[in-house]
């Protein structure tokens, strides 16, 4: 990596979400969008969404780091429905894992979790269902944790970017709701990660969710 300074990355698809600003810092910014937009900080990367769902556009994003930010040693990935206050003190999450993230707030479980999307409509609940069956069937057990992928950082190393490509192949499979498949994903390659700490990924120290535009917040 030519760089260590810190990148952060977001993007807004469709009229779902408006874009935010961030505030000043040791990092910089990148918005993807396919909206023609100006933003006070940062750069705009203009670019046709790959999925007619903005939320699954979004994912993809999410799950794999563009080529803008291949020399960047560290990448934080924020849902467009965050408030970025600060980054700092959030590498230091990563001394002893290459990727942080915060635990889901109500739920330990993604066989829970997925019984709560279907019940609430969040994705099709037939791509959930297959999807959770298949876990089952390969023995991922119950209670193994849950994350909230809000506000995501990762180290660009090849493990990372290994477990990114399998992380997007799971949703590509299944549902677009990406935290049913990440703790499969880590489970799978031995892969840990570490929460962070405190707050929640509604509200901590760093940022804090206002919801999607027009939206009650709702990042989990």
């Amino acid at each position: 990596m030519e760089s260590d300074r810190l990148a952060v990355y977001s993007a807004v698809f469709g009229t779902r979400d408006l874009p935010r600003e961030v505030p000043e810092g040791a990092f910089d910014f990148y918005l993807f969008t396919d909206q023609n937009v100006e933003i006070k900080r940062g750069t705009v990367v203009r670019l046709d969404p790959p999925f007619k769902d903005p939320k699954r556009s979004s994912g993809w994003l999410k799950t794999n780091f563009p080529s803008q930010l291949k020399d960047y040693s560290t990448i934080l990935w924020i849902d467009s429905s965050i408030d970025l206050k600060t980054v700092e003190g959030l590498t230091d999450f990563l001394t002893s894992s290459d990727i942080a993230v915060f635990g889901h707030s109500e739920r330990k479980c993604i066989y829970e979790e997925a019984s709560i999307c279907i019940v609430s409509c969040r994705d099709r609940w037939d791509f959930i269902q297959a999807q959770v069956s298949r876990y089952r069937a390969a023995g991922y057990p119950e209670n193994n944790g849950l994350v909230a992928t809000g506000g995501l950082l990762r180290r660009n190393t090849e493990a990372v970017r290994f477990f990114n490509e399998l992380w997007w192949g799971e949703i590509q499979r299944g549902s677009r709701r990406d935290q049913l498949s990440f703790n499969y994903v880590a489970w799978a390659l031995g892969m840990r990660y570490t929460e962070f700490r405190p707050g929640t990924v509604w509200s901590n120290p760093w940022w804090t969710y206002i919801g999607h535009a027009g939206k009650e917040a709702s990042p989990l």
